[in-house]
C-alpha cells in the first residue's frame, strides 16, 4: 500500500491564522474537524481545530488565537466538509463567532 505523507503545518500564533485564512480563501473547499474537551463543564472546550484543503493541513491550537477571523472563510461560497459536524459546528460558532 503506498502512501503519501501531507506536510502538516502547526498554527499556534495570529500570523499563522491570518496566513491560513488568506490562503483558504481562495479555496473552493476544505475539510474542518474540531476536538474538544467536556469533562466538567456545561460548554465544550475547543482544543484543536484540523483544516484541510488543496494539498494542505494544517492544525490548529486555538487556545490563545482570536478565532473570530475564520468568520471570513465560514462567509465564503467555499463548501466546508465536516463528518458529524452538529458539535463541531457548535463550539466553532462559540469560538469563532461564526459557522461554515
Amino acid at each position: 500500500m503506498d502512501s503519501e505523507l501531507i506536510d502538516t503545518e502547526v498554527v499556534d500564533d495570529q500570523a499563522g491564522l491570518i496566513s491560513i485564512v488568506k490562503e483558504l480563501s481562495n479555496s473552493d473547499i476544505y475539510a474542518i474537524d474540531t476536538e474538544f474537551h467536556r469533562e466538567k463543564t456545561y460548554f465544550a472546550k475547543l482544543a484543536l481545530i484540523q483544516l484541510r484543503w488543496s494539498d494542505r493541513l494544517a492544525i490548529i491550537d486555538p487556545l490563545n488565537l482570536d478565532l473570530s477571523v475564520l468568520s471570513k472563510i465560514f462567509h465564503s461560497n467555499s463548501v466546508a466538509v465536516f463528518h458529524a459536524g452538529s458539535q463541531d459546528l457548535e463550539i466553532l460558532h462559540r469560538a469563532a463567532g461564526a459557522v461554515p
